[in-house]
C-alpha cells in the first residue's frame, strides 16, 4: 500500500464514525461483563435462598422426628407402668438387624 491510500483509510477509521464505533464496541463489552456479574450475583442469591429453604425443611423434619420419638417413648412408658408389655419388648434397630454395629461411613 502506498502512503496515499493509508492516509484516507486511517482518516476514515479515526474520524467521528470510527471513534463512535470503537466507543460503542467498548461500551458493549462492558455491558456484557456487567450483565454477567449481575447474573452471577442472582445465581448466588438463588443458591443461598435454596440452601436456607433446605435448612428450614431439615429443621422442621428434625423437630417432627424428635416429637414422634418422644411421643413413642411416653407411650411405651405408659404401657409399661400400667402392666402392658410392648410388642416387641426390646426392639432391634435396623443397623443391628443388618449385622452392623454402626452405620458405615461413605468413602
Amino acid at each position: 500500500m502506498t502512503n496515499d491510500l493509508i492516509i484516507p483509510i486511517v482518516t476514515l477509521l479515526l474520524g467521528a464514525g470510527g471513534v463512535s464505533f470503537v466507543r460503542a464496541l467498548f461500551t458493549g463489552f462492558g455491558s456484557l461483563r456487567g450483565g454477567a456479574r449481575a447474573r452471577e450475583r442472582e445465581a448466588f442469591d438463588d443458591l443461598a435462598r435454596a440452601r436456607d429453604a433446605a435448612d428450614e425443611r431439615a429443621e422442621w423434619a428434625e423437630a417432627d422426628r424428635d416429637f414422634w420419638r418422644d411421643t413413642a417413648g411416653r407411650w411405651r412408658y405408659q404401657l409399661v407402668t400400667n402392666g402392658v408389655e410392648p410388642d416387641p419388648p426390646s426392639p432391634t434397630p435396623p443397623s443391628a438387624r443388618r449385622g452392623h454395629t454402626k452405620p458405615s461411613k461413605p468413602s
